[in-house]
Order: C-alpha cells, then sequence, then structure tokens
C-alpha cells in the first residue's frame, strides 16, 4: 500500500511541475508532524522502561511529556488530513486516526499504564 502511494506521488510530480512545489511543501510538513509523534513514542517506551525498573518517580513524570507531542503532531495531521493531494491526506488520516484522544482532550497513552 505504501509503495503505491510513492509511486502517485512521482507520478504526481512529473505530471503536473507547477503543483511540484506545492507538494514537496506539503511533504515537509507531513514530516514536522511525524517528529512530534516520534518522540511521544519515545516517551512511551521510557514510561515502560522506568516501570520494568521501578524509577517511579521518572515515570510519572513522561505522560505530560507524551501528551504534549501527540497534541503537537495531531494538531498538525488535523490540517494535512484534509489536503487535495491524496498522497499527503491518506497517510495523514491514517496517522489522525491514530493518534491517542478521548473526546476533544488529548490523552497519552502513557496514562493508560498503571503503576
Amino acid at each position: 500500500m505504501k509503495e503505491r502511494h510513492r509511486s502517485r506521488c512521482v507520478i504526481a510530480l512529473a505530471s503536473a511541475p507547477e503543483q511540484s512545489e506545492k507538494l514537496i511543501s506539503v511533504y515537509g510538513e507531513m514530516l514536522s508532524g511525524l517528529y512530534p509523534f516520534w518522540d511521544g513514542m519515545e516517551h512511551v517506551l521510557e514510561v515502560i522502561e522506568y516501570i520494568e525498573k521501578k524509577d517511579w518517580h521518572s515515570a510519572e513524570r513522561e505522560p505530560d511529556e507524551c501528551s504534549a507531542d501527540f497534541s503537537k503532531s495531531r494538531d498538525i495531521f488535523v490540517i494535512l488530513k484534509n489536503l487535495e493531494f491524496v498522497e499527503i491526506s491518506v497517510p495523514a488520516i491514517e496517522m489522525y486516526v491514530a493518534l491517542p484522544y478521548k473526546g476533544m482532550e488529548q490523552v497519552s497513552p502513557c496514562h493508560n499504564i498503571v503503576l
């Protein structure tokens, strides 16, 4: 499935040079949404590591940072999911849906870990 998105992107860049610049810019925005997501996932993994080491104080601090990172990522993907470029909007929708939330309030998977 990801390979299909890549091939459409190459076709779009080759067939519409005037849109290439816009598409490249939007891919940059997509990457800027992935960085906070990866940071948030790193916090999730750190919580698990702290729990395994029974370092409760450190494990308690991570969920707030995790939520902040996921919130930044979610704010970017909410904009990208409505773009006219399928190459961007489909993965953005997938990421937006994958990010944890509860109603309108952001919830971190770190908060679901019982200490």
